[in-house]
């Protein structure tokens, strides 16, 4: 097997979008194309599944925000 000693640069077009993605010994990041700030996700929060945790997380955050909102054609009733 080939060690991972120095980055390798690819590209992936999704949805219509490329983005380039860089492998290196710190971890993953993954950038519009063009654009230098992206998402960096190091090997160690992949392994130990810190980064899962933190997109359920997320998520859950997300869901929890949605629902405790009233329907977008609900009254708002004034009491004055």
């Amino acid at each position: 097997m080939t060690p991972l000693d120095r980055p390798i640069k690819r590209s992936l077009t999704l949805d219509g979008t490329v983005y380039t993605i860089t492998i290196s010994p710190d971890g993953v990041h993954v950038a519009p194309k063009g654009h230098r700030r992206g998402h960096m996700i190091a090997w160690q929060q992949l392994v130990s599944g810190e980064a899962e945790l933190v997109s359920q997380l997320n998520r859950s955050l997300t869901e929890t925000s949605a629902s405790s909102l009233p329907p977008p054609n609900a009254q708002v009733r004034s009491d004055t």
